[in-house]
């Protein structure tokens, strides 16, 4: 089962799952090898609480965890044009499963049928996948019919313009896919936006002696938005050729209309650097339980922070000089160090 980005579910699998025999939802019952997903409206009617708990049980019995929502093309009040509504129903589901899953957001690309508002733009399709991935989404699905003006079930591919900017996204999902699967860390970066009624979402990544931001506003209009960063850090914005300078511990960006941005930072120093530096390491690595951190003296205001491989903080300490996770399971953990002068991520493994 795949349970990351990068290439597509085999069609092998996907004929599996078209031939599997009807299956009881209360029974819950997960045949092997055989695909099952459960898709799931963000929006009802009915009691809330009724629903997160029959929704929490179909969950149980499924691989993949698939939700739709068509905000561009819904016509009620409630969602429409409100591209927020895509991230929203992953946050759902992702609080809804008792255990991880792979979730997918089903994303709209046509003008589904008359009675709809209209359909999307290249631009809103960008914004409503690159929101769904911040937010917790491991796989992305495009919806190409449309019944207007007349049937057409392949009516993405017939969109010249769409199918071109459907390409351009999930290549670049491709080319990240090594990023967007390494593990989500917290406190490298903090973001504040000009306009109190556009949000800036991020997620933040550390792969490859880089870390990676991607963004996006969450409402439409304009604002500008500013990171935190360590100083000294240059920014590439990728795709978009342009390069961007910390000043002052921060750099800024300007959002518009549902923007998304992706900022790639070089670190500053590579652990090796700082090691032949006499800067700072933690040890032993791997290790049983407890930690040391060894660090110059200089080094002033040092936070610690232990991120699991799902990027959930699960330790943090202020200028101490060990750490235990003894009571954390075995795997790979990032410890993000933060001093007043840099940021160093560092990989250990816990025994």
């Amino acid at each position: 089962m795949r349970k990351q980005f990068g290439g597509r579910l085999s069609p092998a699998l996907l004929k599996k799952y078209a031939q599997s025999p009807n299956w009881d939802g209360e029974k819950f019952v997960n045949l092997e090898e055989t695909l099952m997903k459960v898709s799931v409206q963000h929006y009802f009617q009915g009691n809330y609480e009724t629903y997160r708990e029959q929704t929490g049980g179909y969950l149980a019995g499924c691989d993949i965890v698939c939700f739709d929502i068509y905000p561009v093309n819904n016509a009620d009040t409630l969602t429409s044009e409100k591209l927020w509504y895509v991230p929203k129903g992953i946050d759902s589901l992702l609080a809804w499963a008792a255990a991880p899953k792979p979730t997918f957001a089903w994303i709209e690309t046509t003008y589904i049928d008359a009675s709809g508002n209209r359909g999307p733009t290249p631009a809103e399709v960008k914004s409503e996948v690159w929101m769904a991935i911040i937010h917790g989404a491991t796989g992305i699905g495009y919806f190409c019919h449309s019944w207007t003006p007349v049937f057409d079930d392949a009516a993405l591919l017939h969109d010249a313009v769409m199918i071109d900017s459907v390409r351009s996204i999930n290549a670049w999902i491709d080319a990240l896919a090594p990023v967007l699967n390494s593990p989500t860390i917290s406190g490298y970066t903090s973001v504040s936006s000009s306009n109190a009624t556009i949000p800036i979402h991020f997620m933040t990544k550390f792969y490859d002696n880089a870390t990676y931001i991607f963004a996006v506003a969450m409402r439409p209009g304009t604002t500008t938005a500013a990171f935190t960063v360590p100083v000294g850090a240059s920014i590439e914005v990728l795709g978009e050729n342009r390069q961007l300078y910390e000043s002052g511990g921060q750099f800024t960006d300007d959002f518009s209309e549902y923007g998304v941005h992706i900022y790639k930072i070089p670190a500053l120093s590579s652990v090796e650097d700082v090691l032949d530096q006499g800067g700072l390491f933690v040890y032993p690595n791997p290790g049983k339980g407890v930690f040391h951190i060894s660090s110059s003296p200089d080094l002033k205001n040092r936070v610690v922070r232990v991120s699991d491989q799902r990027g959930r903080e699960v330790h943090r300490t202020f200028d101490a000089e060990t750490f235990d996770l003894s009571g954390q399971p075995p795997g790979w953990y990032f410890v993000t160090i933060q001093t007043d002068r840099e940021v160093v991520v560092i990989k250990i493994v816990l025994d």
